[in-house]
């Protein structure tokens, strides 16, 4: 061995205890469904991207709006023409990631 780890303190233990806490608690929100954590976390990233997006255009409409884009559901409290361009945006992004990973798939001009 090249090199010797060091010896741990009181406060390098506390730390330690902390974190290992820490991954216990979160465990269940993690590892019992990862696929559904994955998708929750997926789906919040994709309609905060879409909601950014389409602020920058002057389309405003709330996190829930969007996710309701997202999923094919009804909105709550929206214009109708501010509705079909974020489900036009939503399509759009949808289109992209999967024509990215097409292996035939060519961008050009």
């Amino acid at each position: 061995m090249i090199f010797q780890a060091p010896m741990l303190d009181d406060m390098d233990l506390a730390v330690l205890s902390c974190i290992n806490k820490q991954r216990d608690q979160l465990r269940s929100y993690t590892q019992s469904s990862p696929k559904r954590w994955m998708g929750s976390l997926r789906r919040n990233t994709f309609a905060r991207a879409i909601q950014g997006s389409n602020s920058i255009e002057g389309i405003h409409a709330s996190i829930e709006n969007v996710l309701a884009a997202i999923e094919d559901e009804e909105p709550t409290d929206i214009q109708r023409t501010t509705w079909l361009e974020i489900r036009g945006y939503r399509d759009a992004m949808t289109y992209i990631m999967q024509a990215a990973s097409d292996p035939h798939f060519e961008f050009s001009k």
